[in-house]
């Protein structure tokens, strides 16, 4: 979080004034299904279809309005979010690996990785525009619903795989 306070008093840049300011959709919750209608960019000629994006900013524009401050929050929670995700998705993928190398191994030093590389993930330069750029949330958004799909199917196949020693016995 302290990485990217800086980021927070930030203003609009580029297209953050197009979608947010001057987006008609996101102004009210009663037009959320025009989200799913319409590209990115209403009135230009990208290909930019993000539905997701834009309920997240219908979402923002209702707490903040328009205030940039709060659309930079969220882009930090989701980024946090994003990396306490990753750290359990190691964790799970370290945990399989270790079965398969031995069972001697130390779980603690198995959580100490998943943690680094998930810290360095967060903080690293190369996601700057994702946070600090509110149009960059496409990326931070997709990195979420990735990581949460990849721990819900395991979760999924270790429950089936428990649910088809259970059907044995």
């Amino acid at each position: 979080f302290i990485v990217r306070l800086p980021a927070l008093p930030g203003g609009m840049v580029w297209d953050d004034s197009y979608l947010i300011r001057d987006n008609p959709f996101i102004k009210s919750p009663l037009l959320v299904f025009e989200a799913f209608r319409h590209y990115l960019f209403l009135d230009s000629y990208s290909a930019h279809y993000r539905p997701v994006q834009n309920l997240s900013f219908i979402v923002d524009y209702f707490f903040w309005n328009g205030d940039a401050y709060g659309f930079h929050l969220t882009n930090l929670l989701l980024h946090i979010a994003s990396g306490l995700l990753l750290y359990s998705l190691l964790g799970k993928l370290f945990i399989s690996l270790r079965t398969l190398e031995s069972h001697e191994s130390n779980n603690s030093a198995w959580s100490v990785g998943a943690f680094f590389v998930a810290l360095l993930w967060i903080v690293h330069p190369v996601h700057s525009a994702a946070v600090d750029y509110i149009s960059g949330r496409a990326d931070s958004l997709a990195f979420f619903f990735a990581c949460a799909g990849w721990l819900l199917f395991i979760r999924a196949r270790k429950s089936t795989r428990l649910a088809g020693q259970i059907s044995l016995y």
